[in-house]
């Protein structure tokens, strides 16, 4: 999984991973726009997420948990800079178990 895997690093990030022969999850705010940023590239999925609201979060961290998805690599790369921003408490999103 790469946050922020439709621009910049994360992008270039994807494209190696892609290279490799991975599987990439990436969590996207605008899945149209990172679909067209990762269109050509092997082995992607964009999953709508907004990282700064926590019922998408949860609904996103549960949808992949229930789809029983293996995350072998989680790179962290989505920064934004809100006056909204609010602390997310995964703590409800633990694999079932």
């Amino acid at each position: 999984m790469v946050t922020g895997g439709s621009s910049g690093l994360g992008l270039e990030t994807v494209r190696v991973l892609s290279a490799c022969g991975a599987s990439i999850c990436v969590p996207a705010l605008d899945p149209i726009a990172a679909q067209a940023a990762l269109s050509g590239i092997e082995g992607v999925e964009v999953w709508p997420v907004n990282l700064i609201d926590q019922v998408s979060v949860q609904t996103f961290a549960t949808t992949f948990r229930d789809r029983r998805r293996r995350l072998d690599i989680l790179v962290l790369n989505a920064g934004r800079a809100s006056p909204d921003y609010r602390p997310v408490d995964f703590a409800d999103a633990r694999p079932a178990g």
